[in-house]
């Protein structure tokens, strides 16, 4: 295994268990931030997907 493997898997390993251990222990509090994942996704989803425009070339209508 090359040790990129081996960081990936680790750093995996670890969020999986950060990511459980926080939702046992803060799920209320977890629970009403997803509720505004979906209103934090649209800005940057604008951002992000609006950037693939290229703004040298002329606008053609």
């Amino acid at each position: 295994m090359s040790r990129s493997f081996i960081v990936a898997l680790v750093l995996a390993v670890t969020a999986a268990i950060v990511g459980a251990l926080l939702f046992t222990q803060h799920q209320a509090h977890v629970i009403g931030a997803l509720l505004w994942l979906p209103l934090l996704a649209c800005p940057l989803m604008h951002f992000f997907m609006h950037g693939k425009h290229h703004r040298s070339e002329p606008h053609h209508d």
